[in-house]
């Protein structure tokens, strides 16, 4: 009944949890679903929660960015203490980005692709929607997070773009395309652009290099056309 969950007004939802605080009570009228369902899922996830491979469906099915901790798990004191203070800024921002912590071990490959080194702590917001990624280059604790997430949402920040070199040399038949230089090439209003993205291991990109590049000897005298390539592994696309 309503006393034995301190409603005053029933009727009401409450919501029984096995973290954060253990029940809490949907603040408003039951008038509408939507918005039911709405705080029903926001709040069945933890403020800032250990990602596992059992869950990783449940926050990605949220479609936000993710703010990634990655940890070091054989020390569990040692990330509560780190932990526990970020949860009042998670709090802040919780409908806008999803708060986890990822045990290096298991996931700490994923460090590369967001521009981190592949120490812990480390931590980087992982804008999965967009394919955008921004590490975290300060000490990690409260204020410097919330300064961090208050810039994201303010477009101060650069998102990381991973990318080899810009080629001293690129007068080939087909042109060397990587991740800083891939709008200035790609995007080329005067240019027809056909590209081929590949992996150095991919047995079919093996197969089909010789076949490119007699296409780019083909065609380097076609004025307007640019054969290009772009090693998927070590760049990114903007």
């Amino acid at each position: 009944n309503s006393r034995e969950y301190d409603i005053e007004v029933p009727p009401s939802i409450v919501l029984h949890r096995k973290f954060d605080e253990p029940r809490i009570a949907y603040p408003e009228r039951l008038y509408e679903t939507e918005p039911i369902v709405s705080w029903i899922e926001s709040n069945s996830i933890p403020t800032f929660g250990e990602l596992t491979y059992d869950n990783a469906q449940d926050y990605l099915s949220r479609q936000l960015p993710f703010v990634l901790l990655f940890v070091d798990m054989k020390d569990p004191a040692a990330v509560k203490s780190l932990v526990e203070p970020l949860k009042a800024v998670a709090k802040e921002f919780s409908s806008g980005a999803s708060f986890i912590y990822l045990d290096n071990e298991k996931f700490g490959s994923h460090q590369a692709r967001l521009g981190l080194s592949g120490k812990t702590p480390a931590l980087a917001i992982d804008d999965f929607t967009k394919n955008l990624h921004f590490p975290m280059n300060k000490e990690i604790n409260a204020d410097n997070l919330r300064e961090f997430l208050t810039d994201l949402k303010e477009g101060k920040l650069e998102p990381f773009l991973k990318s080899e070199p810009i080629p001293e040399k690129n007068d080939g038949p087909v042109k060397v395309v990587v991740g800083k230089q891939f709008n200035e090439i790609v995007f080329d209003k005067t240019k027809d652009v056909l590209i081929e993205f590949y992996a150095p291991w991919c047995g079919h990109c093996k197969n089909l290099a010789p076949i490119w590049d007699k296409l780019g000897e083909t065609m380097k005298h076609v004025e307007g056309v640019v054969i290009a390539k772009m090693d998927a592994t070590a760049n990114d696309p903007p």
